[in-house]
């Protein structure tokens, strides 16, 4: 009723994803709608992960790897969605996840102190990296020392 269209087509499809809903809210003071529900939501816990491709992995040494995020509790689901979004070469695995509170802040600090440290990589998206995994949890641990490490 808030579009105000007259004889839309309504197109219909399910989703299996409980934390997804849609709302069409009146805008009333936009800037203020979205920063009010930002702030509504930057104390969310999530789900740190960390993934790459088997044909990308190294035993020993840095390697890249994909940091991310997610607050529905199934880091697969995200990085499978991810990957069906691009166009990719193999299936992905994921390393490692762990479970943080406040998981936005958690990943910025972990992407500014990769990218700090030289480990961005120049490539399509920005959460790749050239490291490791311990290097991840040591980042993890000393911003969140309470987090929880959940080894693949």
């Amino acid at each position: 009723h808030y579009l105000r269209l007259k004889d839309a087509p309504l197109f219909s499809s399910s989703f299996n994803r409980a934390n997804l809903y849609y709302a069409a809210l009146e805008k009333n003071n936009g800037k203020k709608q979205l920063t009010d529900f930002i702030q509504q939501h930057k104390n969310d816990a999530g789900i740190i992960y960390a993934y790459t491709f088997p044909m990308l992995r190294k035993v020993e040494g840095k390697f890249p790897i994909k940091i991310g995020l997610t607050t529905t509790g199934d880091a697969d689901a995200r990085v499978t969605q991810q990957c069906k979004q691009t166009c990719c070469f193999e299936y992905p695995k994921v390393l490692m996840t762990w479970e943080v509170q406040r998981v936005a802040a958690v990943e910025d600090a972990i992407h500014s102190t990769l990218e700090a440290r030289g480990a961005k990589r120049h490539a399509p998206g920005t959460e790749w990296f050239n490291t490791t995994l311990e290097e991840i949890e040591s980042i993890v641990k000393f911003v969140q020392p309470m987090a929880y490490a959940v080894p693949r």
